[in-house]
């Protein structure tokens, strides 16, 4: 049975399976810890290589120093005792410097002081600022490979020790010292730096989670004041204020904006640009599975106005671009393939234009792009799963239609498909024209667009029955 309806729907999403922090599972602080437990390195604040206990906030020879075209460049190399995954790994690590910063990590030839990602170290650990010649970053390449830590120890390596050491730190955690064995208290002491006016960050790279270094079960280190659930931690990567200390430290002088976590909102007003010959940058990163981008609106003072947002499916500009937005256009629902989304925000001073938008981890979906593919859902050819939601948009150029073949869709039948079902829109969102909700069993059906957007919502409820889902070959056709 199918059912071809136009009854109305609420219109609101529903996020799949959105995350967030939780700190009964270990911070990069405690993964580290464990690495580090048994290593045969002297480290001081548990995982820095003693040099002076240094620290590039209060000694700018540590720093890493800037050519006259701005950009401070950090030669290293990566030990090749590391698989390909854990080097492009590394690299990944890395390249978000060179997109939020004025940093660029790059492969060293003769330069005599560099960075050394090395696996044979013992652990997870780091000098504190430049030092000379050839500087190890310790990757334990079974214990310490993680995205997060591998930020964590870089951030070492260009100046910055622990959140919780900053000298106000009373301000904002108190720590408990009759948890925190007498060979540990020297963690926690406060570090003499400045904090470079950028405000005091629980959710740092560098911060120390509630239970790091803790010796009783289910008592807290550290405790965020006034408000002691606050969370504290991450396990992910640099947040948007580390971000920040990075650039002013250095003198970066760029618009970047970093969003870390399940979700957030994020609008034009967020960021001003500094160098009109550089355009600001918002870096989306959740914790875990794919992001799905929605804007709320996108318009311009003038209608020649030539605004745009290029969003790339990664972390760097050099990621696939996965669509343009233009000011005043139809807007649609973008579904990333990963972890990151870059939005690069292009504009003419002359014509003031506007943006705001929001973001959520979702487990399933996708946006597709390419002419000639597959849509299928969650776990296709096998039954899909329950309670489950995907979301797919098919983009296809200008001027251009989309044709979409069904070869099979098996979904539970029930009553005006109010269970499991399929819906589809003639347009990029949910705000579109309802072409029609689908259940049942079918074995050929082939729908055509009106314009260059077909956007695609599967649900699943928590009943026990399934079946095996859709599958649907697209290509692209000029508009007739």
């Amino acid at each position: 049975m199918i059912f071809l309806q136009t009854f109305q729907r609420d219109d609101s999403f529903e996020d799949a399976d959105t995350t967030s922090f939780n700190d009964d599972e270990w911070t990069i602080s405690d993964q580290i810890a464990q690495a580090n437990k048994d290593s045969p390195v002297f480290l001081i604040d548990g995982d820095i290589k003693l040099n002076n206990q240094r620290s590039a906030l209060i000694c700018n020879s540590c720093q890493w120093g800037k050519s006259k075209d701005g950009i401070v460049r950090v030669p290293y190399v990566i030990a090749p005792s590391y698989t390909n995954s854990s080097r492009d790994l590394i690299i990944s690590a890395t390249l978000e410097f060179a997109t939020m910063t004025c940093l660029r990590f790059q492969n060293r030839t003769t330069e005599p002081n560099y960075l050394s990602f090395e696996d044979n170290q013992g652990g997870c650990w780091s000098y504190i600022g430049k030092v000379n010649g050839r500087q190890i970053v310790s990757i334990d390449k079974d214990s310490c490979m993680s995205y997060g830590i591998i930020q964590h120890e870089t951030m070492h390596s260009l100046g910055f020790r622990h959140e919780h050491n900053r000298f106000d730190r009373d301000n904002y955690v108190a720590i408990n010292w009759q948890y925190i064995s007498k060979e540990n208290k020297g963690l926690f002491v406060v570090d003499r730096g400045n904090t470079t006016n950028i405000p005091y960050d629980y959710t740092s790279v560098l911060h120390y989670g509630r239970n790091t270094y803790s010796n009783t079960s289910g008592k807290m280190s550290i405790v965020p004041i006034p408000n002691p659930n606050v969370t504290i931690g991450q396990r992910t990567g640099l947040s948007s204020l580390d971000v920040k200390r990075i650039n002013v430290l250095y003198k970066c002088n760029l618009c970047r904006t970093k969003l870390l976590g399940a979700s957030g909102d994020f609008s034009s007003s967020d960021a001003t640009p500094i160098d009109m010959q550089d355009n600001c940058l918002w870096l989306l990163h959740v914790p875990s599975k794919l992001i799905l981008l929605q804007f709320a609106t996108f318009v311009c003072s003038s209608t020649n106005c030539s605004a745009n947002i290029n969003v790339y499916n990664g972390v760097s500009k050099n990621s696939s671009l996965l669509t343009t937005i233009r000011a005043g256009q139809p807007i649609p629902v973008l579904i990333s393939s990963g972890r990151f989304l870059l939005l690069e925000y292009i504009t003419d001073p002359s014509t003031p234009s506007s943006f705001n938008g929001s973001y959520s981890s979702v487990a399933y979906g996708g946006t597709f792009t390419t002419n000639g593919s597959t849509v299928v859902s969650p776990n296709y050819p096998s039954p899909y799963p329950k309670n489950v939601n995907g979301t797919y948009i098919i983009i296809a150029p200008p001027e251009n239609q989309v044709i979409l073949t069904f070869s099979e869709l098996k979904i539970e039948s029930t009553p005006q498909c109010s269970n499991d079902y399929l819906e589809i829109r003639d347009g990029g969102n949910r705000n579109a024209s309802l072409i029609g909700v689908y259940c049942g069993l079918l074995s050929q059906m082939e729908i055509k667009s009106k314009g260059p957007m077909v956007f695609l919502q599967f649900s699943s409820d928590n009943n026990k029955v399934t079946g095996q889902g859709f599958s649907a070959n697209y290509y692209f056709v000029p508009s007739s």
